[in-house]
């Protein structure tokens, strides 16, 4: 059959058998019950809800008290019959928070800051500046429980992916997901154990000195993505990276790979990850991947990584002396390869293989 022939109706009604939602809305003490006994699950690994300013969440709270209306919340059922926010856990994280019950494994991230009385930024009820849940009258804690909010459920019978497809078109307003967010939750989703794995390589001491990344870096989960990067790209799937659509469609598609791939060596991996930090930092010291005009300088380069850290690793169990090292890491931005490879507008496609390559042939001896 012809591509022209094919029957769209067919099409679309096929896709629309992949999601299967309903649809009513509940009120926030409904919600906030829910919360407290477990049935609706805030995955801190999406982040999203960590960057909101307080005067955002101060205007959200402020939203409700006066009844302006709220945006949908969209909701994925597990295999359980619990809640999986999908979208709208910047909303329902700053509700419960305010309102106190906010669970202690969100406390306990790092980027967790207590959200507990309005800021100064409030347009309409200025009086409610410095207030919190407790300053409420029953009254006005009734009211706002009894606020009602949209919800549409993705049930248990809608396919995983398409979870994460709907998260990554609904988060078109307010702060942006990166990529690596958005992979976060899909680990989460499939396999916590090994989202487990993945944080703890990204906390690796040696490696958080040698990359010397910025707050901002670490907000988006830069660190968790260069440690998906270091696997991926030192295995054959970066043979099929030039043709791919982009670097993150590509390690989405590694990762789920890796998920799915019951003989993965999570332990053979790790082994080599940490010795090729252990080794930049002893040959080195910190920030070594911090690359401007030379190592150490600037803030740190992803260019740098692939050539230096990905090099290293391919000559992990032959490598020079540390003063051989430590030169060799001091003298790649001058080599030319390295230049064009790393030069602006350079397709991330293209550049990686070449890093990589170039990396396995500067650092062996």
């Amino acid at each position: 059959m012809s591509k022209n022939s094919v029957n769209l109706e067919d099409v679309l009604d096929n896709a629309r058998q992949t999601v299967k939602t309903d649809s009513y809305p509940m009120s926030i003490g409904e919600l906030a019950s829910m919360y407290e006994a477990g049935e609706i699950i805030l995955r801190p690994e999406y982040q999203r809800y960590f960057r909101w300013s307080s005067e955002q969440k101060s205007k959200l709270i402020e939203s409700i008290l006066i009844g302006l209306p709220l945006p949908s919340v969209f909701v994925a059922q597990d295999e359980k019959g619990n809640w999986e926010v999908v979208d709208g856990m910047q909303r329902l994280s700053t509700i419960f928070d305010f309102m106190g019950i906010v669970d202690d494994e969100t406390k306990r991230n790092a980027y967790y800051t207590a959200f507990e009385t309005l800021s100064d930024d409030l347009y309409y009820i200025e009086e409610f500046t410095g207030k919190g849940w407790a300053d409420f009258g029953r009254r006005i804690q009734l009211d706002f429980r009894r606020t009602k909010i949209q919800l549409t459920i993705l049930l248990r019978e809608t396919d995983l992916d398409a979870k994460f497809e709907l998260f990554q078109r609904l988060n078109s307003g307010g702060t942006s997901i990166s990529g690596q967010e958005l992979r976060n939750a899909i680990i989460a989703g499939k396999n916590p154990e090994a989202l487990k794995w993945f944080e703890s390589l990204a906390q690796y001491e040696p490696f958080v000195k040698v990359c010397g990344m910025s707050d901002r870096d670490l907000s988006v989960r830069m660190d968790v993505e260069l440690v998906l990067r270091f696997i991926v790209f030192l295995s054959d799937e970066i043979q099929s990276l030039p043709k791919a659509k982009s670097v993150d469609v590509f390690l989405t598609k590694a990762l789920r790979n890796i998920l799915s791939d019951d003989s993965f060596d999570y332990a053979g991996h790790e082994v080599t990850f940490k010795k090729t930090f252990d080794a930049i930092l002893a040959a080195w010291g910190e920030n070594a991947l911090r690359y401007k005009s030379s190592p150490g300088t600037g803030k740190f380069s992803i260019s740098f990584f692939e050539a230096v850290a990905l090099g290293v690793a391919q000559n992990i169990e032959k490598l020079p002396s540390k003063k051989v090292l430590k030169e060799k890491i001091d003298s790649v931005g001058s080599n030319r390869a390295f230049r064009t490879a790393s030069g602006s507008g350079k397709n991330a496609q293209r550049r990686i293989p070449e890093l990589v390559k170039l990396g396995a042939k500067y650092f062996k001896i």
